[in-house]
């Protein structure tokens, strides 16, 4: 009644009550729905990449993705990574949709994911159905389909997703297929209001819930929560799963299925990585040049952006220009950067950009030298296909994932699959129990190994060693909207366990362009930059919303993101 109220007074020249009923009268999801409009042209799409074999299985599909649509309404889907969970978990969705279903929810942990799962699946349906749902989705819609790679042959060219912005989160009402961060989603654990204003369209919806092993206490504590109080169908996606964590699931109600059988079965048990440890970064170093001269190409993953930033400076052949490149024999190989402090459209590039450079290649494309150094937003839902991973030691669980990103082909190549692990020089943002948890599991990858390039480990061994190294689960974290009562306490606003560091700023190059943008009703996120507090300028410019800052101009670079040190118009200098 609150939202509908709200909404009274921004729509003043439509039927408030012709409008609720459009929105919750909406006709039932079928399940040839789903296949016509998001399963099939999905296909069509790998099939015309060169990344769907026809031959294989059943008309391309596997084994285990046919069984998935008959998976209970509440399951936890456990499959390695490259398996093609998500398009599993779609035919589960559209058999979930031979009942009553009016709404179908993809939920993804960042920005960037929901982004992809919008991009690659929910937006081949009507513009009128598909909806995409994060803090930043205005700016991540406007042109999503004009670039150039896409072309006129894409017919989602010229659609028009966005919602009513007088609406704001309401405008989501009358979608019916949503690809969405689980922040946004269930944000309303916490009283979070664009959440709450989405509540009342999870009634008769379905929900996938994707990446799981990602969630901290405060995410899975929701989760568990949503479970138990809910009565919708919902479906866990994971590559992998500590056993603490697995069995919590069962006891709400999950039944657990790991995705076995046939060709999954060959890809899950083919030996796939040669693990070892290095002593620390100028160790990894020669052997990632020794890689990158044999035309490799390396991913390195490090916990901390400052990190990542410094790791790029000291391989950069060459401090000026648009790009940056690594000198190799003589000759440049591309490296990039890819982490959260960016402005959001420099995000957008950096994204892009490392996803088409590590994009699987069909059999008869080339491939060719390329370095992505990363913190840890390449870990979930990504399609990356690198020949050597490098990685500081982090949680068992983000390791695997890490790894998923490496030789990412059902059929390993025997000249790929190296992962080099170190261990940084502080744990931050991880608990030293947790990384000394890690230890022993790389020790154990290590001993199955053998400790030559000819012992390698399958993802199966990495799923069953994991059951050897979990830790115990900490006590279910408080949630407002169950807990508090009557009384709404709404004092915590964040379902995560972290603690928030940064704050929307803007650089002061990019004041003018905001205030035009926002002035002409057009989306100004892009220029959004995640800024350190302790970096933030306090602004006094009644042009720009108050919760804004200013960030400092000189310790911003569009090539490496905001830095802790001044990085200056031209040069890299630290």
């Amino acid at each position: 009644a609150d939202a509908v109220g709200s909404a009274q007074l921004r729509m003043a020249d439509s039927s408030l009550e012709r409008w609720v009923e459009k929105c919750f009268e909406l006709p039932p999801c079928t399940r040839q729905q789903i296949e016509n409009d998001v399963i099939e042209p999905r296909v069509a799409q790998l099939r015309s990449d060169g990344r769907w074999d026809d031959a294989k299985g059943m008309g391309g599909w596997s084994d285990f993705q046919i069984k998935c649509e008959m998976l209970p309404p509440r399951a936890l889907l456990i499959a390695p990574c490259g398996s093609g969970k998500t398009l599993a978990a779609w035919r589960w969705v559209a058999k979930q949709c031979e009942r009553p279903v009016q709404r179908v929810f993809f939920l993804y942990p960042t920005r960037g994911t929901a982004t992809e799962g919008f991009r690659d699946y929910v937006s081949w349906a009507p513009e009128c159905d598909a909806g995409l749902v994060h803090g930043t989705a205005g700016f991540e819609l406007d042109g999503m389909f004009e670039t150039p790679d896409v072309g006129a042959a894409d017919h989602r060219a010229g659609k028009r997703f966005e919602v009513d912005p007088r609406l704001f989160a309401l405008g989501h009402w009358s979608k019916r297929l949503v690809s969405a961060t689980v922040d946004q989603f269930l944000g309303f654990m916490q009283y979070q209001y664009n959440s709450l204003l989405m509540l009342p369209i999870l009634a008769n919806s379905v929900v996938v819930v994707d990446e799981v092993h990602s969630y901290d206490r405060g995410l899975f504590s929701a989760l568990r929560d949503l479970l138990k109080w809910f009565d919708i169908p919902v479906l866990c996606m994971t590559a992998s799963m500590p056993a603490h964590r697995r069995q919590l699931l069962e006891s709400s109600g999950m039944t657990v299925s790991n995705a076995a059988g046939g060709e999954l079965d060959v890809t899950s048990a083919a030996p796939r990585y040669h693990v070892k440890w290095v002593e620390n970064c100028d160790a990894a170093s020669d052997e990632v040049r020794r890689a990158l001269a044999a035309g490799q190409r390396v991913l390195w993953v490090v916990n901390q952006v400052a990190r990542a930033q410094k790791l790029v400076v000291g391989f950069a052949s060459r401090l000026d220009g648009p790009s940056l490149t690594v000198e190799i024999d003589g000759g440049p190989v591309p490296l990039l950067c890819y982490h959260s402090r960016f402005r959001l459209l420099d995000r957008r590039n950096q994204h892009n950009a490392v996803v088409a450079a590590f994009r699987r290649q069909p059999t008869h494309g080339t491939r060719g030298a390329v370095m992505a150094i990363t913190t840890t937003v390449c870990e979930m839902s990504l399609g990356l296909d690198a020949d050597v991973l490098v990685s500081e030691l982090a949680p068992t669980t983000a390791l695997i994932q890490r790894m998923g990103r490496c030789n990412r082909v059902p059929a390993p190549r025997p000249e790929s699959g190296d992962v080099l692990v170190y261990r940084p020089d502080n744990e931050r943002p991880y608990e030293q129990a947790a990384l000394d948890s890690a230890t022993r599991f790389v020790d154990r990858l290590c001993e199955l190994g053998g400790g030559d390039r000819s012992g390698r480990v399958s993802q199966a061994q990495l799923e069953s060693e994991l059951e050897n190294f979990s830790d115990c689960e900490p006590a279910r974290r408080r949630c407002q909207f169950l807990d508090s009562g009557p009384y709404a306490d709404g004092g915590n606003e964040s379902l995560r366990d972290t603690d928030e560091f940064t704050v929307d700023g803007v650089l002061p190059c990019d004041v003018e362009e905001f205030v035009r943008s926002r002035r002409n009703q057009k989306a100004a996120d892009g220029l959004l930059l995640p800024v350190p507090r302790s970096d933030a300028i306090e602004q006094h410019d009644g042009r720009l919303p108050r919760h804004l800052w200013l960030a400092p101009q000189e310790k911003y670079d569009t090539r490496l993101g905001f830095c802790d040190w001044p990085v200056g118009s031209t040069t890299l200098e630290q």
